[in-house]
């Protein structure tokens, strides 16, 4: 399936595509392209089945100045064995736009690469106003989900909601915004469920001159091979990651326990971080032995729940 609008005035509009399966195909089973300044709005993909992707499996690819795709939902789509790529791909490049989607009741089963991957990559760039719920990846062989703002792209208004994520090859969730004043900013993560990663459930990295906000409430991470949460703070910018009581006005609630190696990480620049209000796996909080804290980083975890919200 290919889908692609190029070239001045180019505009592919009100289109619907329902109960549709792709099977065994090559590069990207499923591209909703635009170049050139083309423009593609009011999409409606409803009740996709894709499945042996030698590549990417569903694939929204914005490029070249003004170009955008807008206003499209995704609906009731499975995603299976895509062998070589990431299972779900939105890539914004050369100042091009992705934006104002919905997307929702999405498996992504087993990738070559991702999971589910957001990608804004040049200045100019922008994934904005997307929301994400009832999404299930399981066994991407790197991240389950990335999110990834660099060398002056923007990020911004990412809602990821009802999500469960398993058995990630790397990180289970990866959240980056790195060089030229790039932003991911407007993150927000509820009811999201990370575990069995190789690595780390929740890694989220702000290096350079990236600047990254994102706030977390009621999420577990759990059973992952090194750490729950690691936060590594090596940018210039703003940098704002609220777990509980912070100015993003996340409640907390959140589950970090039983991580191979330590429930956080934390490279805060010296700051304190908000983590209130949330189960670190026993009535006494987070305990000393289960943190790692570097350059001189604080993390406040007033009003630790002493038992677990969600047993």
């Amino acid at each position: 399936m290919y889908i692609f609008a190029t070239g001045t005035a180019a505009t592919i509009d009100n289109l619907t595509m329902t109960n549709t399966s792709i099977d065994d195909a090559g590069a990207n089973s499923a591209l909703v392209q635009v170049t050139s300044t083309g423009v593609i709005s009011d999409l409606i993909l409803d009740g996709l089945d894709i499945s042996d992707s030698s590549d990417n499996g569903l694939y929204l690819n914005s490029q070249g100045a003004s170009s955008q795709i807008t206003n499209f939902t995704i609906d009731d789509t499975n995603i299976t064995n895509t062998k070589g790529g990431t299972g779900f791909l939105l890539f914004a490049q050369t100042t091009s736009t992705i934006q104002n989607g919905t997307i929702s009741d999405v498996v992504i089963d087993g990738t070559g690469d991702r999971g589910l991957y957001l990608n804004s990559d040049a200045t100019g760039t922008l994934i904005n106003n997307l929301g994400f719920a009832n999404i299930d990846i399981n066994d991407a062989a790197s991240d389950g989900f990335r999110a990834f703002a660099s060398a002056g792209g923007d990020l911004t208004n990412i809602a990821l909601s009802a999500t469960d994520i398993t058995n990630s090859g790397e990180n289970g969730i990866y959240l980056q915004s790195t060089t030229s004043g790039s932003i991911l900013s407007g993150l927000t993560l509820t009811d999201v469920s990370v575990s069995g990663s190789a690595t780390t459930g929740i890694y989220i990295q702000a290096s350079t001159i990236g600047a990254l906000s994102v706030d977390l409430q009621n999420v577990t991470s759990t059973a992952n091979y090194d750490y729950g949460i690691y936060v590594d703070d090596d940018s210039t910018a703003a940098v704002n990651v609220d777990f509980g009581g912070g100015t993003l006005s996340s409640t907390g609630g959140n589950r970090i326990f039983n991580n191979y190696l330590q429930e956080m990480r934390l490279d805060y620049d010296g700051a304190a971080i908000s983590a209130q209000n949330n189960w670190w796996g026993n009535s006494l909080g987070l305990l000393a032995a289960e943190r790692t804290l570097e350059v001189s980083s604080t993390i406040n975890t007033t009003g630790f729940l002493t038992t677990d919200p969600n047993p």
